[in-house]
């Protein structure tokens, strides 16, 4: 099966976007289309349950399962800004770590090279991702 990297990464992020009760995307492995679940998203009750119990169905991960949260942030911060390292994990033992980890990274002229790499090792691990599953990724 042969899926376009953007619309993996779409999926990807609607999957990240909630819990894993409210968000899920599922790709059929058939036709390498993407069947979506969670709130907004007009399904029958139980197509969830159907999807993620099918062998005909593989559900795409989110930012949890491959490891894209705190460990991306903290990889990020010793690698530019070593010096915020033991501030940044006190962020991640309270509620509101994102926000405050984003302000300081706005105050120190940051935050775009933070989303840059964010956006590089989430395309590298969805790549792997893919491999992985056997799914040839286009551009």
């Amino acid at each position: 099966m042969k899926i376009r990297i953007d619309e993996l990464e779409d999926a990807f992020m609607f999957a990240s976007a909630g819990s894993d009760l409210d968000s899920a995307v599922y790709l059929e492995r058939a036709t390498g289309e993407f069947r979506y679940v969670g709130e907004g998203v007009d399904e029958p009750d139980g197509t969830a349950e159907g999807l993620a119990g099918s062998d005909d169905y593989l559900r795409v991960p989110n930012k949890h399962e491959l490891d894209l949260g705190e460990a991306l942030v903290l990889d990020f911060v010793a690698d530019q800004l070593p010096d915020a390292l033991d501030e940044v994990r006190e962020f991640f033992r309270h509620r509101g770590a994102y926000p405050r980890f984003k302000d300081l990274l706005d105050a120190r002229d940051r935050l775009d090279a933070w989303y840059d790499y964010e956006h590089r090792k989430t395309l590298a691990a969805l790549r792997d991702w893919a491999a992985g599953e056997g799914i040839e990724l286009a551009d």
